[in-house]
């Protein structure tokens, strides 16, 4: 994903969040979705992120949660 001239990439913001909570992040590319996964003793949290345009042109992430 290209970077704007006035603000880091989502797949940047991303990969510095799992930095943060020092987690794993995966971009998918173009093709797959990006996950954000983070594990703390037994539990592993999955986010499952989906960059999208709706029809009025608005942006969104779609954020799934798996708890396994």
């Amino acid at each position: 994903m290209p970077r704007s001239i006035f603000r880091p990439s989502k797949s940047e913001i991303w990969a510095q969040i799992a930095a943060d909570i020092g987690g794993d992040f995966i971009d998918g590319g173009f093709w797959k979705r990006a996950i954000l996964r983070y594990e703390h003793e037994e539990w592993r949290v999955v986010l499952d992120l989906k960059h999208g345009t709706s029809v009025k042109k608005s942006t969104g992430t779609l954020q799934n949660f798996f708890f396994l």
